[in-house]
């Protein structure tokens, strides 16, 4: 029979202290609170001030410090920070005790206080929890845990549900609030009403205006960027999504929709769209509007319209995010042929036309010049058939150029500003009352200087008002006289206008030479034949002849004297060819006798090859 001796242990498994430190602790408390109020504000100072002392004050501890999470849900670890270091260094050796309040401010989530306190019980850390008593290290701890950490958990859920029930039961009640921090446009009135934020509600109508002049939403982003202008969120920089939100937000026209969004799951806090899960409320004529209903409903239009043309670019140069293949319906792009020689030249074609998903692209090739020439004939036509299409243009210089609002601060600074030297002058007159009866300065003289300081700033600010109110108008006036111009007059355009080329094309489809069609945005498509526009375009003056004459002296290629002269490639060269012709004929009777271009007589070497030009000059004229 086999024989059992007993070895007696020597450790203690149960012990909190793991043996790591005999004697003293390395301490550390943590502090969370909620929200952010002010009445938290306080339990949250009182938290850090309590620990701090309590840990301090024992002598088999050591403190280390006191870990925070202000305004942050327990709910979940992924935004608190204070806890995820606390945890770090705990793994990391640094600390050997966790103090903290309640097991609710440890975690109001059961998974991630039990996986949390056991990975720091593996690493010999323990916790202690105040309010419950309770050590981790004790057998009864984890058990005890698990219920106070679902009673907190219950505790949140029902915490959501009413606040979900309250926000729900406001909605139904058309109680419109919003983020007035991250809201562009509006700031917080005294009783909580929308009141509008003149400077960033210039922002705002001007986004809309860029946009209704075709402008894309990522381009419109680089242009607020680059102006320094700071977005919604108090940043610097930009995006295409952040102006689309504006654009498509109702509340800029005094309306508001509520619960657009609803939390999914309280432990996340997740937002979902709400699709119908929950019930809307749309609220008319809540608050004074930044853009007209007019102007919202012709945006809502547009990006509608635009939703399907996929695969534009940004609109940094004339022809990006314009020309599309009318055979594939690939975006043209920029193409440069032969660069860095002198026969350099810039082309536009279709991006897919060796994609070898599908046939190859026949849609051929354009220039800026080109398509220039097209549009002025395209511009002509439309406004022809189809004049109201400039009405829509001038209703967004009306939102540009409105100076509504700044006019009405205006005249509140003109009554402001005539108060205030009214009770300067009655001052000035009791001080100068007073002064003669009494040497001693007079208590009222600091008040005065008060309302001088008042007075300065405001007129200042009245005369930024008046620039400003000056400027728009001049502005207004040029912009809609131009229009007005343009719609009343009866002769067609004859040069190229970047305003017309962003306000009304859309875009223009090539499927070839021959077949370019010019989409408008009221709809109007117009088709232009690149061929066709020689023919249409004015003769060459005497002066245009005579500087061609030289150009091609000096041996200059006919598309760098039309890039030169602001004049199509086709029109040098027919010029060139056809100021020849009478004089062909004329030599034609003895071609080796006469010069080809000026039809001279001609004296041969004997022994060399026969001459068929006069000179050099007649040679390049020729060529």
């Amino acid at each position: 029979m086999p024989t059992i001796r007993t070895i007696p242990a020597t450790k203690n498994i149960n012990a909190r202290d793991t043996g790591r430190r005999t004697h003293i602790r390395r301490v550390a408390g943590y502090a969370r609170v909620s929200t952010d109020h002010d009445e938290q504000l306080s339990s949250y100072k009182a938290q850090i001030d309590y620990y701090t002392h309590y840990i301090k004050s024992r002598q088999d501890w050591e403190f280390v410090q006191v870990y925070t999470d202000e305004g942050i849900s327990g709910t979940t670890t992924t935004h608190r920070e204070g806890f995820k270091q606390m945890v770090a260094d705990a793994l990391a050796g640094k600390i050997d005790l966790i103090v903290t309040k309640s097991v609710s401010r440890f975690a109001r989530n059961t998974v991630d206080s039990l996986t949390t306190i056991r990975k720091l019980k593996k690493n010999h850390v323990e916790c202690f929890f105040e309010k419950e008593n309770i050590w981790t290290f004790d057998g009864k701890g984890e058990l005890l845990i698990t219920i106070m950490s679902s009673i907190a958990q219950e505790e949140s859920r029902s915490i959501s549900e009413n606040v979900t029930w309250s926000k729900r039961k406001l909605a139904k009640a058309g109680k419109v609030s919003v983020a007035y921090g991250q809201f562009l446009g509006y700031d917080r009135g005294p009783n909580g009403e929308f009141v509008i934020n003149e400077e960033q509600a210039e922002t705002v109508r001007l986004i809309y205006s860029l946009f209704l002049q075709g402008i894309a939403p990522s381009s419109i982003a680089v242009k607020l960027t680059e102006q320094g202008i700071p977005t919604p969120g108090k940043k610097t920089t930009w995006n295409d999504g952040c102006v689309t939100r504006i654009l498509q937000n109702e509340k800029y026209i005094g309306d508001a929709l509520l619960q657009k969004k609803f939390t999914v799951d309280f432990l996340t806090h997740k937002l979902k769209d709400n699709e119908g899960e929950v019930p809307q409320y749309y609220v008319e004529k809540n608050h004074t509007p930044i853009i007209s209903k007019d102007i919202y409903e012709l945006v809502q239009s547009e990006l509608e319209r635009r939703k399907g043309l996929i695969g534009r670019h940004n609109r940094e140069r004339l022809l990006s995010g314009k020309v599309k293949c009318g055979q594939c319906g690939s975006w043209f792009g920029k193409k440069t042929w032969h660069p860095h020689t002198g026969s350099q030249k810039i082309l536009w074609q279709c991006n897919g036309k060796y994609d070898a998903s599908h046939a190859p692209c026949t849609s051929g090739n354009v220039t800026e010049r080109d398509i220039m020439s097209m549009f002025v004939i395209a511009v002509n036509r439309v406004l022809k058939s189809a004049p109201t299409i400039l009405e829509t243009q001038k209703l967004t210089y009306e939102l540009l150029f409105d100076t509504s609002a700044l006019e009405r601060e205006r005249d509140q600074m003109q009554v402001d500003l005539a108060v205030t030297t009214e009770l300067m002058q009655t001052m000035a007159a009791r001080e100068a009352a007073e002064s003669e009866e009494s040497e001693t300065p007079t208590a009222s003289e600091g008040e005065y200087q008060v309302l001088q300081q008042r007075f300065k700033k405001d007129s200042k600010r009245l005369q930024k008002l008046e620039k400003a109110i000056a400027d728009k108008v001049e502005k207004k006036h040029v912009a809609t006289q131009f229009y007005d111009e343009l719609q009343n007059s009866k002769e067609p355009i004859t040069t190229f206008n970047s305003d017309l080329w962003n306000a009304l094309l859309d875009f223009i489809t090539v499927y070839s030479p021959h077949d370019v069609r010019f989409h408008f945005c009221d709809g109007s498509i117009i088709t232009v034949d690149k061929a066709a526009i020689e023919k249409k375009l004015p003769a060459l003056t005497v002066r245009q002849k005579k500087k061609i004459a030289e150009f091609r002296r000096e041996g200059i290629s006919y598309n760098k004297i039309a890039s030169r002269m602001n004049l199509t490639q086709g029109q040098v060269r027919s010029y060139c060819l056809s100021r020849t012709s009478d004089q062909n004929t004329t030599s034609q009777q003895g071609e080796s006798g006469y010069c080809k271009t000026c039809g001279k007589p001609l004296v041969h070497t004997p022994g060399y090859r026969k001459k068929i030009f006069c000179s050099d000059g007649c040679r390049q004229d020729w060529y």
